[in-house]
């Protein structure tokens, strides 16, 4: 359904601002200029650390990505079918929306 699709995508988009995606990319910048900085492996109890952030940062970032693009490529399908009738394409749409919902809750309630 077009309206509940396009009513998650809000929704996504609200939750990946709460999440401040931009901040977490600048953290990741952040954190891979201190990898490259003189003498960071000398300690590689907080080597580890920063490279774990990183890589957590890294994960987070790729998930919401992911669930935004999956939305655009869900309402572009939605055009599409608004365009002619296509019951294959409907399907594919419902499939992915269904998805897209429950891989939502999940990194939502994470």
């Amino acid at each position: 359904d077009a309206s509940a699709l396009r009513d998650l995508a809000e929704r996504i988009g609200a939750t990946s601002g709460v999440f401040d995606l931009s901040a977490r990319e600048a953290r990741v910048a952040e954190l891979d200029a201190l990898t490259q900085a003189p003498g960071f492996w000398d300690d590689q109890r907080t080597a580890q650390k920063v490279l774990r952030e990183a890589d957590s940062l890294r994960t987070e970032i790729a998930t919401w990505r992911d669930l935004e693009r999956r939305v655009e490529n869900l309402l572009t399908t939605v055009e599409l079918l608004e365009e002619a009738d296509d019951p294959e394409l409907a399907a594919e749409l419902d499939r992915g929306g269904r998805e897209l919902a429950v891989d939502f809750e999940r990194e939502r309630t994470a």
